[in-house]
């Protein structure tokens, strides 16, 4: 998946041991930025 600046993230959910996180609802509607290392992994 390629994202460019303006794009919408998928919403991420997943289960932790504090309940289900949700990047849209952490987010709401404020500016995010999202760094990420592809070739790292």
């Amino acid at each position: 998946m390629s994202l460019r600046i303006n794009d919408t993230i998928p919403d991420l959910e997943v289960e932790t041991d504090q309940g289900t996180f949700s990047l849209h609802e952490f987010v709401g509607d404020n500016w995010t930025i999202l760094f990420s290392h592809p070739k790292d992994f």
